[in-house]
């Protein structure tokens, strides 16, 4: 792709209108960093972090179109950085090496990605030529068309006249949050970074047809395409799962604390319940848990309780990544280890649920202790108009179980 060859170049290319905070003490400016997820065919995911304050206790805050994700104060006089993460279990490893810093980000403790942090570059991506198409509006995609692995998507873009792209991916389970990127020619490239995951999206407009790939992480790529439309299409969140009426729904798991957090119907009823069922790897189930914590604020009875399946088959590991999330998100409701984060295994753990489709999975419950509704997936702030509406549901969903004044 021609932007990839734009990315190879830029490496080597020094934007000399950037200072680097050895030279400015209290500077605030941009970095430019690329984590390399496959060096064999160079495909490298770009991301830009602001940086502000003095060196020896600077702020560092990723930046992707108009999301920014605050890193915390670090020494730039060292070194080297261990930059951790917040929510995720997740750090940067750096060492300093002239004008840059190299090293690794480390995911999950073991999975490592090739980073390094250009301080004497600013931008994301560089257009070698002028857009010869542009993306803006809405679009209907289709991943791994024509394979077991299908599912489809919403592609929601916006292009100004230099190229600039921003935007978002929307499935039926939820959205590959804030995207920016640049179009060049009829590629065009785009890439995010959250410290839990890291995606990048490259491709073509041939005729009236989007062609392109799909990166995450540095093992899993998959082809995409679509084309324009005013309206796109997707199940509701509402189609997706059920509670089988025939089974109790009832379950007792673990929490780091050492008690259990325990449902039945029968000793909740006369309150109304959500049972959220999330991970604390999934940046949609952080983007949810956000919005319940302003909900529960309105609806003050309101009973939340907290299912997550993790990556880790360690509880010790396991147990630290909840209590991280909850104290980073100021989480007041409990939160229990039920399972590993495989969806099969899930569904074992979750017998009455019809399936887990994805995660955030959310669960209404009435006074009476009747399910109302099954939420499955959410649409986070990356999404605009799709957040909004989704903050709506979630809201009208609630005053069927929990009717204002009562």
């Amino acid at each position: 792709m021609m932007i990839r060859m734009a990315l190879f170049t830029l490496l080597a290319f020094q934007v000399i209108s950037c200072q680097s905070p050895s030279q400015n003490n209290n500077s605030i400016e941009s970095w430019r960093a690329v984590l390399l997820l496959n060096e064999e065919n160079y495909v490298a995911l770009p991301f830009t972090m602001k940086v502000s304050g003095p060196q020896e206790s600077a702020t560092l805050t990723i930046q992707n179109a108009e999301e920014e994700i605050k890193l915390g104060p670090v020494n730039l006089n060292q070194d080297s950085l261990i930059i951790d993460l917040p929510v995720f279990e997740s750090s940067m490893h750096l060492k300093k090496e002239n004008e840059q810093w190299v090293g690794e980000w480390i995911k999950y403790q073991s999975r490592a990605i090739p980073l390094t942090i250009y301080t004497q570059e600013s931008q994301r991506f560089t257009a070698k030529e002028e857009p010869k198409i542009n993306l803006s509006g809405s679009w209907q995609l289709e991943f791994s068309p024509g394979t077991e692995d299908f599912y489809p998507a919403i592609g929601e873009f916006k292009q100004d006249e230099y190229g600039h792209l921003t935007g978002t991916i929307l499935t039926e389970t939820g959205d590959y949050r804030y995207l920016e990127g640049q179009v060049t020619g009829n590629d065009f490239a785009l890439s995010t970074f959250d410290g839990a995951h890291a995606f990048y999206f490259e491709g073509s407009l041939k005729g009236e047809k989007l062609e392109a790939t799909f990166y995450s992480g540095s093992h899993w790529s998959e082809p995409f395409s679509g084309k324009r439309t005013d309206t796109p299409e997707l199940k509701s969140a509402g189609e997706l799962s059920y509670v089988h009426d025939s089974l109790p729904l009832e379950f007792r798991f673990p929490m780091p604390s050492g008690d259990s957090l325990f449902y039945a119907q029968e000793a909740f009823k006369g309150q109304p319940v959500l049972i959220q069922i999330l991970g604390t790897w999934c940046p949609n189930c952080m983007d949810e848990t956000r919005v319940l914590i302003q909900m529960q604020k309105e609806f003050p009875d309101l009973k939340i309780l907290g299912l997550a399946f993790e990556r880790s088959l360690d509880t010790s590991i396991a147990y630290s990544n909840i209590r991280k999330m909850k104290s980073d998100l100021q989480v007041s409701y409990p939160i229990a280890l039920a399972g590993t984060w495989s969806k099969k295994e899930a569904g074992k753990a979750l017998p009455f649920l019809s399936s887990v489709v994805s995660y955030p999975t959310l669960i209404f419950i009435d006074r009476n202790g009747e399910v109302s509704h099954v939420h499955t997936g959410f649409s986070g702030p990356g999404t605009g108009k799709h957040f909004d509406k989704t903050k709506e549901e979630l809201r009208n969903e609630l005053l069927k179980i929990y009717p204002k004044g009562k």
